[in-house]
């Protein structure tokens, strides 16, 4: 957290004398003390920037924050999360934020020294969508039991297995990637409308599938 807030990598960390890191450790602490506020707004310069909750993602959205999030690229969170408003909030209409189609490395740029504040709400969002598809979309992500190699005696029936076994593996190493090919039909020119699918309506759709899937090795 030291070096995501303070925007320091490793070795510039390990350099810090403990007085040093002690005292961004404090400031830190003071930070998290603010993170329960939610900021529904981001405001930078003249501008303001309306929040999209978690719920609301589309699929190729939630596929960039985990991606953007692992490599400790803040600017481009605000990015996703925070939209310009393209017509205001009424009594009977939500409030419309633009869609995902800007140019994200221009946007992120201008949200580089955006305040660290906002990055707790969506933190703190982020994990509740974590939680909730570790709770209600396990079995998306379950293996099967596995099979010990060692018990098979036919040289054929292990060569298809181990075969299997390798496909499986790239297919863990990539699985989201296998998903939106799975999902277009395996056709590249359909990906876009995949990504700009609701993404608990992709969560279904896979856990509907992976139920099935189960169902019927049960019968077999």
């Amino acid at each position: 957290m030291v070096g995501v807030v303070f925007d320091l990598t490793p070795p510039e960390i390990d350099d810090l004398d403990i007085k040093e890191y002690n005292s961004k450790v404090k400031e830190i602490l003071k930070l998290k003390k603010r993170k329960e506020k939610t900021y529904k707004e981001l405001s930078i310069g003249e501008n303001t920037l309306h929040y999209k909750g978690w719920k609301s993602l589309t699929y190729g959205e939630y596929l960039d924050t985990l991606n953007y999030a692992k490599e400790d690229k803040i600017e481009y969170l605000y990015a996703i999360f925070y939209r310009v408003e393209i017509s205001p909030q009424t009594p009977l209409n939500k409030r419309e934020l633009e869609p995902y189609d800007f140019d994200i490395d221009h946007r992120a740029k201008f949200l580089e020294n955006a305040d660290i504040k906002y990055f707790f709400t969506i933190k703190k969002d982020m994990e509740k969508l974590d939680e909730i598809i570790n709770k209600n979309y396990r079995t998306i992500f379950e293996e099967a039991e596995n099979t010990d190699v060692t018990q098979i005696k036919d040289a054929r029936e292990k060569q298809m297995f181990l075969h299997n076994q390798r496909i499986k593996q790239a297919y863990n190493q990539n699985a989201w990637e296998y998903t939106t090919h799975a999902l277009s039909g395996e056709d590249p020119t359909k990906y876009n409308a995949v990504h700009n699918l609701p993404l608990f309506t992709v969560l279904n759709s896979l856990k509907l599938s992976k139920s099935l899937e189960l169902k019927n090795k049960t019968k077999g």
